[in-house]
């Protein structure tokens, strides 16, 4: 982490008077486990921060965590099983519990790819368009609505091929767009070859969500944003 800090100062000054480059980090919260976010922002003095849940621990006992994450549907299927005694609505419904956590918890910036707890299902234990599972979507959507954070539209799970679709999907984009909820497109990059991928098909999914070519840009830095409307997607 310090190497990466002073390397982004660096790179802060020498281009500072071509353009603001500013220092993040994606943030993983696990309850009673992580550290404050607000602690971690004010230690590296960052400018923002991703919040995002990758572990998702049984709400019994904090030491047990699924991973949802990660190239193998097969450590999904096992720690559903393991945790959670394969109830795919007790493992989900937890999931969005810790989400929402975070967001009334912690402090941060922009919400990662919040629904990807349907990477590893592949429409083998639920549909998104049961009731249930858009009643627990809709909630957190609420949660980051009221909370005035950036929903990420991640192109990850594409280009990886580990999910043939975007988190969040077309619907809650929809949703997101009706609310006036900013989002942001964003690779997930694991390296630098991986920057800018699948993000002319994400930039289609968000015009074909809000329903038109024309829609609000917003910009925004450390300090303060400001909105230009124009044809384009949700951005920063």
């Amino acid at each position: 982490m310090p190497d990466y800090i002073k390397e982004i100062a660096a790179l802060k000054e020498e281009f500072k008077d071509k353009v603001e480059i500013l220092c993040g980090l994606e943030t993983d919260y696990v309850t009673g486990v992580t550290e404050p976010f607000a602690i971690t922002k004010e230690k590296y003095h960052l400018d923002y921060l991703i919040g995002g849940v990758h572990l998702v621990g049984n709400s019994a006992n904090p030491e047990e965590l699924w991973f949802i994450d990660g190239p193998k549907w097969e450590i999904y299927d096992e720690g559903l099983k393991k945790f959670f005694d394969g109830d795919i609505r007790k493992g989900v419904r937890r999931f969005f519990e810790q989400t929402n956590e975070m967001i009334e918890r912690e402090e941060f910036d922009i919400i990662a790819h919040f629904d990807k707890i349907k990477m590893h299902n592949r429409d083998r234990y639920f549909h998104e368009d049961e009731a249930w599972y858009r009643k627990l979507a809709m909630e957190t959507l609420d949660l980051v609505h009221q909370k005035g954070l950036i929903v990420e539209v991640n192109t990850r799970g594409i280009y990886k091929k580990r999910y043939n679709g975007f988190y969040p999907s077309p619907w809650l984009m929809a949703e997101a767009h009706k609310m006036g909820v900013p989002m942001i497109i964003s690779s997930d990059a694991h390296h630098y070859s991986e920057l800018t991928l699948e993000f002319e098909a994400a930039e289609e999914a968000l015009w074909q969500a809000n329903g038109s070519r024309h829609c609000e840009r917003n910009v925004v830095t450390h300090k303060k944003p400001h909105r230009n409307s124009f044809g384009g997607e949700k951005t920063i």
